[in-house]
């Protein structure tokens, strides 16, 4: 009986393919404008969402950077919200190396007679070469330039004594502690949160930041942005899970001011090259 059975199955398919199809033609035509409506209705509906939210972060990371004296505003882990930091949690880790050579501050009393209010005094004392120039002549214009924030203070600093003297004036203490990221491991790689420690009980508080830079010896572009966490990091390797270094990620308060008004706080690791100063009772 099979070969009667599978034919007279067949039959019936083929004699009902036609009406199935066009009843399901039928169907997605009749439904196509409804679902449509609906597909476009929510992309309207979410668009003032989705488009503030990217404008918010394209501003942030511009602020970020214009403040923050990062040399590649396209580098992964660059900038992250401070929700990235929880543990577990997997994200880039900025990659901070080959970014210094090994310099040393000069005493106050030389670094005092340095040129550096003009790039190219600088090129002529020091024969910059090409190959660096760019870079000093950022410093120069960073360290120059005016104050964009009413809750900023910054300054250039050449000497070992001019920074400590910074901070103490800035932190209003001089019970102070620096802190770093021990090392370039697991830099330009994903990486994973291990254990977090938040300063200061996880209240904003005001820190100084200082940021080595290119130029012919040691010099640290140095600042204080009100309302900022300082967190201490365990790095830990994707695959393994084997903690590969220990990094300081600071996180601001940034006003957005209009067309989108509120604040968002955005974070960033600071290099080993640099160092986030504290009053030790906030520790």
């Amino acid at each position: 009986m099979w070969p009667v059975l599978y034919h007279e199955e067949m039959r019936e398919k083929v004699r009902m393919w036609p009406v199935l199809y066009h009843e399901e033609m039928r169907e997605k035509v009749r439904m196509w404008p409804v679902l449509y409506h609906e597909e476009m209705r929510e992309k309207v509906r979410m668009w003032p969402v989705l488009y503030h939210e990217e404008m918010r972060e394209k501003m942030l990371r511009k602020q970020l950077l214009a403040d923050e004296v990062f040399a590649h505003d396209d580098t992964p882990g660059i900038c992250f919200r401070e929700g990235d930091l929880k543990q577990g949690n997997a994200m880039p880790f900025v990659d901070f190396r080959g970014l210094f050579p090994s310099q040393h501050f000069v005493p106050r009393s030389v670094a005092s007679k340095m040129p550096f209010t003009s790039a190219d005094d600088v090129k002529r004392m020091f024969h910059v070469s090409s190959a660096t120039s760019k870079g000093m002549e950022k410093t120069v214009k960073l360290c120059n330039r005016a104050v964009t924030s009413p809750d900023e203070q910054k300054k250039c600093i050449s000497s070992a004594e001019d920074m400590i003297d910074y901070v103490i004036q800035t932190l209003g203490s001089d019970n102070i502690e620096a802190r770093s990221t021990e090392s370039t491991r697991g830099c330009g790689s994903d990486i994973l949160i291990g254990d977090l420690k938040v300063l200061n009980g996880g209240k904003f508080s005001d820190v100084v930041t200082c940021h080595q830079m290119q130029f012919p010896y040691l010099v640290h572009y140095c600042h204080s942005i009100a309302k900022t966490r300082v967190y201490e990091v365990e790095i830990l390797d994707a695959v393994t899970k084997e903690r590969v270094n220990h990094a300081i990620a600071t996180c601001h308060m940034i006003s957005m001011g209009n067309p989108e008004p509120g604040n968002i706080v955005v974070c960033h690791f600071i290099s080993p090259w640099d160092m986030v100063w504290t009053a030790a009772a906030e520790a």
